[in-house]
C-alpha cells in the first residue's frame, strides 16, 4: 500500500482572478483536476495505483460555497480527476476557518491511498547505467510556478488577459488542466515493462529528472517545444533558458526510465 497527501499551491487564485475578469467558473473545474493530479502522478510514481482518493477544502468563510456556479465546478473537476485516476472519490474534509483563512480564498489539497500488485511493480529507483528516458507531455504549467505567474500578471498592462502566440489569454492558458498520468504507468504494469525510476515533474523542474544518489550524467537527446504559456513567463520574467528549466516542466510533466529494449514499448503504452 502507498499513501500521499497534497496540496494544490496558489493556482486557484487564477480561476479566482479568472472568475472576476471573464464570469466563467471553468478554471475551478481545472484547478480541482489539478488538486488530484498533484496526489495521483506522486502516487504512481512509486508504482502505486490510486484506490481513493479525498479532498480538502479550506475557506476563510460560508460564502465561498454559497456561489453554486463555482462549488459545482470544483465538485465536477475532482470527480473527473478521480475518474482520470481509476479512483474512487472516498469524500474529504471541508473547513471554514476564519481568522486562518482570508475570506474568498480557498485551500485545495487531499489524499490518496494507493496499491501496488504485485510488489514487483513497486518503482524503487533501481536505474542502470544506459536506460532510456521516455518524456509525457505536460499541458502547459500545470501546478507548478504559479506564485511565480502571478506575479508576472500584475506587471502586464492586460494582466491575465494578455494574448499569447496562439491567440489565447494568459490566464486561460495558466488554468489547462493537468495531466493525469496514471494510466500511462498502469498500462506499462499491464504491459509487463519494469519502470526503473519515475519522476513527478514539478517543483524544481527537469532537475526532478537528477534526484537519484547515484552520479549519473543525463542525456536528453529530444527536447519537445515548451507551450507558448512559457515563451510568455520567459520574457516578463527576464529569465534564461538554464534558470526556466530549472524552476518549470517546459512541456513536460512525467518521465520514466526504462531499460533501452523497452523504451519502443513504453512509448506505445503512452
Amino acid at each position: 500500500l502507498a499513501h500521499v497527501e497534497e496540496a494544490l499551491g496558489t493556482k486557484i487564485l487564477v480561476a479566482d482572478a479568472m472568475y472576476r475578469l471573464t464570469g466563467t467558473a471553468d478554471g475551478y473545474r481545472a484547478v480541482a483536476i489539478d488538486d488530484v493530479a498533484t496526489i495521483a502522478n506522486d502516487l504512481c510514481a512509486c508504482g502505486a495505483l490510486p484506490v481513493c482518493i479525498a479532498m480538502y477544502a479550506a475557506v476563510g468563510d460560508n460564502d465561498y460555497f454559497a456561489d453554486s456556479a463555482r462549488g459545482q465546478a470544483l465538485a465536477d473537476g475532482f470527480a473527473e480527476g478521480c475518474r482520470l485516476s481509476g479512483a474512487a472519490w472516498s469524500g474529504g474534509e471541508t473547513q471554514t476557518l476564519k481568522g486562518m483563512v482570508v475570506p474568498g480564498a480557498c485551500i485545495l489539497g487531499g489524499s490518496a491511498l494507493g496499491r501496488i500488485a504485485p510488489k514487483s511493480n513497486r518503482i524503487a529507483g533501481n536505474v542502470q547505467d544506459g536506460d532510456a528516458i521516455i518524456l509525457l507531455a505536460s499541458s502547459g504549467v500545470q501546478t507548478n510556478g504559479l506564485t511565480l505567474c502571478r506575479a508576472l500578471a500584475d506587471r502586464m498592462p492586460e494582466g491575465y488577459l494578455t494574448r499569447l502566440g496562439d491567440g489565447r489569454s494568459y490566464g486561460e492558458a495558466l488554468l489547462d488542466a493537468s495531466v493525469i498520468y496514471v494510466s500511462f504507468v498502469a498500462a506499462c504494469q499491464e504491459a509487463g515493462i519494469p519502470l526503473h525510476y519515475a519522476a513527478h515533474m514539478t517543483g524544481h523542474g527537469w532537475r526532478k529528472l537528477m534526484r537519484l544518489d547515484e552520479p549519473f550524467v543525463y542525456r536528453i537527446e529530444r527536447v519537445p517545444p515548451p507551450q507558448p504559456v512559457f515563451a510568455l513567463i520567459q520574457a516578463a520574467a527576464q529569465l534564461d533558458t538554464k534558470e526556466m528549466y530549472a524552476t518549470f516542466n517546459m512541456g513536460v510533466g512525467f518521465a520514466v526510465f526504462v531499460a533501452p529494449d523497452d523504451a519502443g514499448r513504453a512509448l506505445d503504452c503512452a
